[in-house]
């Protein structure tokens, strides 16, 4: 039986798992040790250590510890000098670099040491103009050989002893002044996995799905999201990874329908494969390799998951230079390499970083292999790509995130004071400059600047209040209607236009009426809309303020819709303080508010909070329906606002 504490020597001597410095956690499935260390430092000799059925630790003769995180030292310096000159390089060390005269200085002057074992910017070059191709510089820790930068000349590299190289070893001046591959880089033996995404490691990566999100240069783009290399390492196969968060995460991922989007000149394909144990890479993209578009119209962007090496099924890397050719890319007079992206996520601790490297693209200034801890901190890497003001301005979209204010980044709070009293109401985000929310909420000779609007981290204010001109709540009293909320629809516009973010943006807005039930989000609890107008009549006329009125119907108009009740389930109705909140609908991913939430027949409430008691069958809600008021929106918001047909 294996112990998660001891593996026994085959002499009868034994050694323990614990790390010098650090922790260690058992993973009772894989029967191994996993490592962790403090920042700055990694595990040495292994990350992850298996106690093998022999009962022998791997490496059991070394000690586990947790070493400090080095990054590559400089070889040499052309053209300059740098300072301070150490052996060892470790977490927070800064090279500033200057140089020789006569030269320019391309790339920072100072590089900090990061926990990660890399230098943080770029490299740093001392320029002297005097070739055909700019001078491709020495990334720290390599060596050059080749000064003469004319075309078709050829520069190598190599990694000082202990260090493995990623991206080009060799790069030639094309004649386009350009060098051919990716500039190289040395790492040593950090074990660290990448645990955020959009930062200098990533950067470029993140800019390609900025396109994505944005639909902005995508002419005919083609992008294949593949993932399997090896699936026994995990008990989530990686292969799923991002089809399945794809289908369930309310993010710009999950603008995707089904398997396939197009959209803003965009086809993505998320291409699922029957399991096999075997997993065979190879012939999958031998399949999509047959398969693949004409490259004469299409660029295309193949996106690897892994856990880092492959096992059965032949070596991938054959398979993509078949793809390369087929494409045309790579070729000596025109390399065409902008009309394919292989990007590769390996996943896990366990990972090959040459097998990563040699799988993906190889371009100036780009990365395209990357190293994350496990599949959660690829969904949360992916969270974090489009987590940006730019790619903010896509109505209808959200995060599936613990934060309310990012599940529904549309909520705006209204505070309205009257002396030393305040009262509160709910609006939604219309665009940057406009709230919509419940005429009821503010009186008629309320003044704007005794209104506050809050999102998260910001209270802009508020400049004018619109009431639409048909809300009169006194104009039924002959029909024995004390109050009557028709119309109950209000905007107000802002002093100045908000900014967007993951947890303050837009709703979008229906452009054609909705004739079908389908599950809503009110506020932030979920309903549905009711199909039978009936029975809400009648919830109506319970109502003690409402029971003279002769026709139940003017009061619940058809510019109402109604959610609430217990059959088939039991609705949550909404509280005081809900009033001008979104009726929402989920459509194909994108979120569209349909009412405002203006009155209700049961307060099932204490305050703002719901009670727990039975929620009684007559409970409905009645929200303004957006479909009616469409024409006085558009007047007031002629411009900017997002509509969204269905």
């Amino acid at each position: 039986q294996y112990n998660p504490e001891i593996c026994v020597f085959m002499y009868e001597e034994s050694i323990k798992a614990e790390i010098s410095g650090g922790s260690y956690t058992w993973n009772e499935r894989d029967k191994s040790v996993e490592y962790s260390c403090p920042a700055g430092k990694f595990p040495y000799p292994m990350r992850t250590r298996k106690c093998t059925r022999l009962g022998l630790w791997e490496k059991q003769n070394v000690k586990a510890e947790c070493k400090d995180v080095r990054c590559p030292s400089p070889s040499r310096f052309e053209n300059g000098d740098f300072y301070p000159r150490k052996t060892v390089y470790t977490v927070g060390d800064v090279l500033t670099f200057e140089c020789w005269g006569g030269h320019e200085m391309k790339g920072p002057e100072n590089r900090t040491c990061q926990e990660n074992g890399k230098w943080s910017e770029k490299t740093t070059i001392c320029e002297d103009h005097g070739g055909y191709c700019p001078n491709p510089g020495v990334p720290l820790g390599t060596t050059k050989e080749g000064i003469s930068y004319n075309v078709e000349d050829i520069v190598k590299y190599n990694c000082k002893a202990g260090l493995k190289m990623f991206g080009s070893n060799e790069r030639e001046c094309l004649e386009n002044k350009q060098w051919s591959g990716t500039e190289p880089s040395c790492r040593g033996m950090t074990n660290s996995a990448l645990r955020t995404c959009c930062g200098s490691t990533m950067s470029q990566f993140c800019r390609f799905w900025y396109r994505i999100t944005r639909g902005q240069g995508l002419k005919n783009e083609v992008i294949y999201i593949l993932s399997c290399l090896q699936i026994s390492s995990f008990d989530i196969e990686p292969r799923y990874a991002i089809i399945s968060y794809a289908s369930e995460a309310n993010t710009i991922v999950s603008l995707f329908d089904d398997e396939s989007l197009v959209a803003d000149d965009v086809t993505v394909k998320l291409r699922q494969y029957p399991y096999s144990s075997e997993c065979r890479t190879q012939c999958f993209l031998h399949t999509l390799y047959q398969r693949w578009p004409s490259s004469d119209v299409s660029t295309h962007d193949l996106i690897f998951v892994s856990v880092g090496k492959y096992n059965m099924g032949g070596d991938p890397r054959v398979e993509i230079q078949r793809i390369r050719n087929l494409l045309d890319v790579g070729r000596r007079e025109d390399p065409r390499e902008d009309y394919l992206d292989v990007y590769v996520f390996g996943l896990g601790s366990d990972i090959d970083q040459s097998e990563l490297n040699d799988l993906a693209s190889k371009k100036d200034r780009e990365q395209h292999s990357f190293h994350l801890k496990d599949v959660n901190s690829m969904k949360e890497a992916f969270d974090n790509m489009i987590d940006d003001t730019d790619a903010m301005d896509m109505c209808g979209l959200n995060k599936e995130s613990n934060k309310v204010s990012e599940q529904f980044p549309w909520i705006a709070k209204i505070t309205i004071t009257r002396g030393k009293t305040q009262e509160s109401c709910k609006g939604s985000i219309l665009t940057k400059n406009f709230i919509l929310t419940a005429a009821h909420c503010f009186h008629f000779d309320e003044e704007a600047k005794f209104i506050t609007v809050q999102v998260t981290g910001q209270c802009p204010l508020v400049k004018t209040i619109y009431r639409h001109p048909q809300y009169q709540p006194e104009s039924k009293r002959d029909k024995h209607i004390g109050k009557s909320f028709d119309y109950d629809i209000a905007i107000l516009e802002l002093e100045k236009k908000m900014e967007y973010s993951s947890e303050i943006r837009c709703h979008c807005v229906i452009s054609k009426r909705l004739c079908h039930c389908s599950r809503i989000l009110s506020v932030v609890f979920p309903c549905c809309i009711v199909p039978q107008r009936a029975a809400c009549l009648k919830a109506a006329e319970n109502v003690k303020q409402l029971q003279n009125v002769t026709d139940i119907r003017d009061a619940v108009t058809e510019r109402f819709l109604c959610t609430g009740g217990t059959d088939p389930v039991v609705e949550p109705p909404t509280c005081k303080g809900d009033s001008g909140g979104p009726l929402i609908i989920e459509n194909k991913k994108r979120y569209i508010q349909v009412g405002i939430i203006s009155w209700g027949t049961v307060d099932h409430c204490k305050g703002t909070v719901r009670l727990k008691t039975p929620v009684p069958p007559d409970s409905r809600d009645f929200h303004v329906n957006i479909f009616h008021m469409l024409p006085w929106i558009k007047e007031i918001v002629p411009d900017e606002l997002s509509y969204l047909p269905l």
